[in-house]
């Protein structure tokens, strides 16, 4: 009996190493997949930040893209304006100018303008009323008081132009209601 008693015991003992061995193993597998999810958790985090930190740095370059843009179109407003004032400025010293000698110095100023810087700023408004005031103040026998409306017409068009650009830094008057100017 001794024999089959250790018989018994070596199966014993072989049963409990298998035990063990499959305890183990299960051990094993169970702390895998417990780092495994751990793992797979900490990643889905990773790529929750990165995407949130990617929405912020997308939000940012949009907000400096439009930052520039803003600076870009105050700086060309700017240089708009300067340019239609002066434009407006020639125009008036031409319909203005009792002395012969200054109009065709100021009349030659205001086609170099028109040939140049105005065409950078200009819209269709500002076009028609630059030619229809050139035509007229290069003819022969021009007409005063048609030059002088022309000039008007156009003070008008740039400020219906700037207008558009800045609807809010720039009124818009009605060329006509007469309630700003006066017949000369």
């Amino acid at each position: 009996m001794s024999n089959g008693l250790t018989q018994q015991q070596s199966g014993i003992e072989i049963v409990v190493k298998v035990l063990t061995v499959a305890v183990a193993a299960w051990a094993a597998i169970s702390a895998y997949e417990g780092v495994n999810k751990n793992i797979q958790m900490q990643s889905e985090q990773f790529d929750r930040r990165l995407e949130a930190e990617e929405k912020v740095r997308v939000q940012q370059r949009r907000e400096e893209l439009k930052q520039r843009q803003d600076e870009y179109l105050k700086a060309f407003f700017e240089k708009k304006t300067a340019i239609l004032f002066e434009v407006c400025e020639l125009a008036s010293k031409i319909a203005r100018s009792d002395d012969d000698g200054q109009r065709p110095k100021s009349l030659k100023q205001f086609e170099v303008l028109y040939y140049s810087k105005v065409i950078m700023v200009m819209d269709d408004e500002i076009n028609q009323a630059m030619w229809n005031f050139l035509t007229e103040c290069k003819k022969q026998q021009y007409q005063l008081e048609t030059v002088q409306k022309l000039s008007q017409t156009l003070s008008f068009a740039c400020r219906q132009s700037l207008h558009n650009n800045y609807p809010s830094a720039i009124p818009i008057l009605n060329p006509n209601q007469n309630q700003f100017f006066h017949k000369p």
